[in-house]
């Protein structure tokens, strides 16, 4: 597998049968060269100072220094080099920490080859990429969060007409059964649309149903 650009790699990790597969996975790569193997957070700065890799490939969980403190001391005097996290997590939060701090991905130890390539040979210093599966987790997360947020803002009376709604109440049936006005029941209606952001009372009783409303 070829790329116009030539890499040198360091793997810093210690379990060895782990650095062994990822090892014989980045040989499918021409144009990059493993120059080293690490397993012991104490060493790695001194083997970056002495051999000046362009990417590392650097676990959290390591004897010694762990790997948020390894990329803290590294980025203390070198911006350049290329660091992914490599991590059996997929946390978008550690992801998101790690890139504060001057990581330039994080990718899961599932991650397939062609992210490897992506990070080894297409991201720059100023860049950061996390692997699909932190994207996704992500993704449902913030739909989940966002879920919680709309319902966060419906009142117990609201939340009370939602359930007479799913029951398939009628607005004059929940007025007579609520003792308010007709009028009362068309606002609290409005505002619990507006605040789901739905359009339909068939979405209202699914949100409903999806946040145990029912």
């Amino acid at each position: 597998m070829n790329d116009n650009k030539r890499r040198t790699v360091l793997i810093v990790d210690d379990q060895n049968l782990f650095v062994e597969g990822l090892s014989h996975l980045l040989k499918r790569f021409d144009n990059l060269d493993i120059i080293g193997t690490v397993d012991n957070g104490n060493d790695v700065i001194s083997f970056v100072k002495k051999n000046s890799p362009d990417v590392i490939l650097l676990d959290l969980n390591l004897p010694g220094k762990n790997g948020v403190e390894i990329l803290e001391e590294i980025r203390a005097f070198d911006n350049e080099v290329i660091i992914s996290i490599l991590s059996m997590y997929a946390d978008y939060s550690l992801s998101k920490k790690c890139k504060k701090i001057g990581a330039n991905a994080y990718l899961t130890k599932d991650a397939d080859l062609d992210e490897l390539r992506k990070v080894i040979f297409e991201i720059g210093p100023n860049d950061f990429y996390h692997s699909k599966l932190i994207f996704e987790q992500n993704r449902v997360q913030s739909i989940k969060q966002d879920k919680f947020n709309k319902f966060a803002l419906i009142t117990s009376r609201e939340k009370e007409i939602i359930r007479m709604l799913v029951k398939g109440l009628t607005s004059p049936e929940i007025s007579e059964k609520l003792f308010i006005s007709l009028a009362t029941v068309q606002t609290h209606r409005k505002n619990i649309f507006n605040k789901l952001k739905v359009k339909k009372v068939s979405e209202l009783i699914r949100l409903a149903y999806e946040n145990n409303l029912s």
